[in-house]
């Protein structure tokens, strides 16, 4: 089963695992994570979850909150308040 990156257009060769699925796919080209559902081996939905340029600040976002777990003991804020600014802040349609 194939699938054309709705991003790049790249085309992703889904194998034999994929035919009853639901979840993620990453493009190993431009980055971009597709949502898929499949079922019998057939493609049921495909839409584009986020490419490199929009995770960018969900990803800045998950690296505060490692940041603050690592350091507990510095005047950086807490994994909470982190997670509580992240919930805070909207990101990117």
């Amino acid at each position: 089963m194939k699938l054309n990156c709705l991003s790049c257009g790249h085309h992703v060769d889904l194998r034999d695992a994929y035919d009853d699925y639901e979840g993620p796919v990453r493009c190993f080209v431009c980055g971009a994570l597709l949502r898929i559902r499949t079922v019998n081996g057939q493609i049921k939905r495909a839409d584009l979850w986020c490419n490199e340029q929009s995770a960018e600040p969900l990803l800045q976002q998950l690296d505060d909150v490692v940041a603050a777990l690592k350091a507990p003991d510095r005047d950086e804020p807490s994994a909470e308040a982190v997670l509580q600014r992240s919930a805070d802040s909207p990101l990117p349609a």
